[in-house]
């Protein structure tokens, strides 16, 4: 099982949609579906593509964070959101899906289902090295 950190907007701007609503999104949105791509390569390639306008090395760094959401997580693994103010809500994620057309008020088409906790955790009830791995994103 692995952890992820994953902010749901900048400056967690859709946390509390994903946390209604069950998932978890990052942008990139100009990038289909990540599943048909299939590996890392790819996804360099769609990411060179885009007008992000993006150095050589910027579409390495970002094709890894897609490659990791949607190919490398696992069903199961812990998720990690901050809600802002040193809370985080923490949840299991659930299988990648690509919504055409995002329902909620996240625009973000990439997605993982998340079945959330009930409980918000703040950063003094995480481990040292758990605590020290979020502050360091």
């Amino acid at each position: 099982m692995s952890y992820y950190l994953v902010r749901i907007g900048e400056g967690s701007k859709y946390v509390e949609e994903g946390r209604k609503d069950g998932f978890i999104a990052v942008g990139w949105d100009e990038v289909s579906d990540l599943v048909s791509f299939g590996n890392l390569e790819k996804i360099k390639e769609a990411l060179g593509k885009t007008n992000y306008r993006y150095t050589s090395a910027q579409i390495a760094t970002q094709a890894g964070q897609l490659f990791r959401f949607a190919l490398e997580m696992q069903n199961n693994d812990t998720v990690i959101s901050p809600m802002g103010e040193g809370r985080y809500i923490v949840g299991k994620a659930g299988d990648y899906y690509y919504e055409e057309k995002p329902k909620s008020g996240c625009p973000y088409k990439h997605r993982r289902h998340v079945k959330w906790q009930k409980e918000i955790i703040s950063k003094e009830d995480m481990s040292t090295s758990l605590a020290y791995s979020v502050g360091a994103t």
